[in-house]
């Protein structure tokens, strides 16, 4: 059996991904129509606060490739938690911290074509 796999993802699966990572969705509950609005919302929030800090550029959210997806999943997730209940602090539970998820994404867009800033240094 194969199954399918694809080089990116989009904003929705970023989104749900990040609500079943918090307990907000799973196969039996799927996500109800707000908590995705919520979760997307955010998420628009979570990617500029990402490439403010400089952590990442990002052309297109729906265009992403799987690797970041996963981790910015992460960085919703943490985002998310409080508004559904989970008050514990980042990183302590199965959710790695923001400075972790932060140095994964650094990790995996370091050989990437970057949309920012470009510091070089002159000899």
């Amino acid at each position: 059996m194969t199954f399918p796999t694809s080089a990116t993802r989009d904003s929705s699966w970023i989104a749900t991904s990040a609500l079943s990572r918090i307990g907000a969705a799973s196969v039996d509950n799927p996500a109800s129509p707000e908590d995705v609005a919520l979760a997307l919302d955010r998420l628009d929030v979570v990617v500029q606060n990402l490439q403010g800090r400089g952590v990442l550029y990002l052309a297109d959210v729906d265009d992403t490739p799987s690797a970041l997806a996963h981790e910015i999943a992460n960085a919703l997730a943490l985002s998310l938690q409080p508004d559904f209940g989970n008050n514990a602090q980042p990183g302590s539970g199965a959710l790695p911290s923001q400075d972790v998820t932060d140095a994964n994404i650094r990790r995996i867009t370091a050989d990437l074509v970057s949309y920012g800033v470009q510091r070089v240094a002159y000899f």
